[in-house]
């Protein structure tokens, strides 16, 4: 796209704004910034010496924005330094104590996390925080102002719920109350979307998204005792850094969106999955989010299958995952399918996705031993990658190095193993529109934002801009409400803590029924159909993925989705040389291996693997199951994770 192309369609974006006002920049003269909250997000046009520039804050970039208040200055020195920076202006809540009744102004700070080019780094892209502070003092009285920037902020936040009302999608809903459901009255449904402490319900057809009377969107106050998300922690994650990331680096972004919060500290193996089985999960309607690895989050899916509700909290709650662990591969999958540069900061890049609060369905795998059953969501392996995966665990220290290191063990003392592998192959039809799907999601990647496609100009500006309105005007007398409510009131409530607490694989649970999609399989001591396919001898590996990535630098699925009904099954027969084997080691980095010669790569429905000889384990998400037959079958979509982006074209 030219300049020129470039600034007609900053112009045709900026024409029509919803609101729109001139700020100034003190410390610069004959500088002025036309503000305009339009739908697509904030425009800001620069006017500087006769040059204008313009940018566009995406709406899908902007994660939160906040009232806020002059500080009282200290009496305790009379003489105070002068401030070094004028557009560094000091603020509190409004309902601090500390507020200074004598300036008129109201600020209304917006926290964006705009997409940046950076050559320097190998994904040439980096997420960084950019802070706009809107300085509102044109009227004489401070109730004024603060009406004029709670009507931004009012403006801004029904955008973000619109947006994403827009993208969300729910896999099925139920007629309900509007708690366990959706109301419905004729074509319009009222989703009852928790989005933060004073947002909006948005009325909807879902189909063409918010139903407007003029240019006025129709909402309903939202109720606020359960817009929480509960954060369950493990502690012992990885090299045992959560607590650590949580309070540095997901805190800060979860109070710039003004998201309430509790959080479960995990104290021992399986706390997580008895808190999903009897925990009453109404008070966390926004979601159940997991700082740690994937282990700690099947033993979520698997808690939540063991209740006898689990089909109205899988159709009602949304499942999100922060990466502190050794083996991150749904993180570094939803980012892939997202688009985001996931390896610079996978934290960050998570814990937007929790922000964005955008649902979107994925797959669930129901897997069959001779004793339980139990859920999957990433993968089931035998052999090769399940050796190295459990065998590493004694130098999880290393973090996820400890799949490399441990690889080149395996490699050198191969083992291999007699068995049988049942496979139902996925339809052609269904692969080839499969395949239309992943060419038109490869053309389109190019233009991925976050969420959108927006074009804007090359940033002018730092990670942050201070403008403000020019001094009171004595001849407006305009009244405007909203609400604002305190960040302060986000409190963080430890449910369980314990400071020798670790994590380990699956042990036993004790009695509990596992509920669940009813299995279409045969039971594993009857014969499988003679539409099935099979393969039988010496194998060095068996792994089914449903994911693009296994872990955080393991592409081992390249044609994964979240939510396409396939698995990928890849099995590897005794014969292959080891400088093949090599090659494939090698290759899961970057997805290469798939192409390795002895190598084979199936779309199935459903499998069935029964061991001949023991030495290996059979590993779920990365967890140990009973040894012996297993069976696995997948159930498109039946559950919903936060994901940013168009992860399915």
């Amino acid at each position: 796209m030219t300049g020129a192309n470039l600034s007609e369609d900053l112009e045709k974006y900026c024409a029509k704004p919803m609101l729109e006002e001139t700020f100034y920049i003190l410390s610069k003269k004959n500088c002025v910034y036309r503000v305009k909250l339009i739908e697509k997000g904030l425009c800001l046009q620069k006017e500087y010496n006769g040059v204008v520039k313009s940018e566009i804050i995406s709406i899908d970039d902007i994660i939160g924005c906040r009232c806020m208040r002059g500080k009282r200055l200290s009496n305790n020195c009379v003489c105070r330094p002068i401030q070094a920076k004028f557009n560094d202006p000091k603020v509190v809540d409004l309902k601090s104590q500390d507020i200074d009744e004598n300036d008129i102004s109201a600020y209304l700070y917006i926290y964006a996390y705009v997409l940046k080019n950076l050559k320097l780094l190998k994904s040439g892209q980096k997420r960084e925080k950019m802070t706009v502070t809107l300085r509102f003092r044109g009227f004489e009285r401070y109730e004024d102002n603060m009406k004029e920037a709670q009507k931004w902020k009012s403006t801004l936040k029904t955008l973000m719920v619109n947006r994403k009302m827009a993208l969300s999608r729910k896999r099925s809903w139920e007629e309900g109350d509007g708690v366990n459901g959706p109301l419905t009255n004729g074509n319009m449904l009222v989703i009852p979307l928790i989005v933060s402490s004073d947002d909006y319900i948005i009325l909807c057809d879902g189909v063409n998204g918010a139903l407007t009377n003029g240019n006025m969107l129709v909402m309903n106050p939202c109720v606020t005792s359960d817009n929480k998300i509960l954060i369950v922690l493990n502690p012992k994650s990885g090299v045992g850094k959560a607590r650590e990331f949580f309070q540095s680096r997901v805190v800060p972004i979860l109070t710039d969106a003004e998201i309430d919060y509790d959080v479960h500290v995990t104290s021992c193996p399986n706390d997580a999955r008895n808190l999903m089985r009897k925990a009453d999960l109404s008070k966390w309607k926004r979601g159940i989010v997991v700082l740690g690895g994937d282990g700690i989050l099947y033993e979520i899916i698997n808690g939540l299958m063991e209740r006898p509700d689990w089909l109205n909290v899988l159709q009602t709650i949304t499942l999100g995952i922060v990466p502190c662990g050794s083996g991150n591969g749904l993180a570094k999958s939803i980012s892939h399918m997202s688009q985001e540069p996931h390896d610079q900061n996978p934290v960050l890049v998570s814990t937007l996705n929790i922000v964005q609060g955008v649902s979107t369905p994925m797959d669930l795998i129901r897997a069959q031993t001779k004793s339980q059953v139990v859920f999957s969501f990433l993968s089931i392996g035998w052999g090769l990658l399940a050796d190295i995966d459990i065998e590493s665990e004694r130098i999880r220290a290393v973090g996820s190095q400890r799949f490399a290191i441990w690889s080149m063990a395996r490699l050198i003392g191969l083992r291999t193993y007699q068995g049988t592998l049942s496979f139902l192959r996925v339809p052609e039809h269904k692969l080839s529109e499969h395949r239309k799907r992943s060419v038109v999601h490869s053309m389109s990647s190019q233009s991925l934002n976050f969420l959108s496609p927006l074009p804007s100009s090359k940033s002018f500006h730092s990670d942050s801009i201070d403008l403000e309105t020019e001094t009171p005007r004595t001849d407006c007398t305009i009244s405007r409400h909203d609400s604002f409510h305190s960040v302060a009131s986000v409190k963080s409530s430890f449910h369980s803590t314990g400071a020798g607490s670790s994590y380990q694989s699956l042990h036993e649970v004790g009695p509990v029924t596992m509920y669940g999609p009813t299995s279409v399989l045969p039971p594993l001591h009857q014969s499988l159909p003679s539409t099935w396919e099979v393969v039988e001898g010496e194998f060095i590996m068996v792994h089914a993925a449903y994911q693009s990535h296994l872990a955080g630098d393991c592409y081992f699925s390249p044609r994964s989705e979240l939510y396409d009904g396939i698995m990928w099954l890849f099995y590897i027969k005794a014969g292959i040389s080891r400088n093949n084997l090599f090659h494939f080691l090698l290759g899961l980095a970057s997805g290469s291996h798939v192409k390795v010669p002895g190598v084979e790569m199936v779309p199935v429905q459903a499998f069935r693997l029964v061991p001949h000889s023991t030495g290996s384990y059979i590993v779920v998400d990365g967890e140990v199951v009973e040894y012996g037959p297993i069976q696995a079958e997948i159930f498109p979509g039946f559950m919903n994770v936060f994901a940013t982006g168009d992860t399915k074209s």
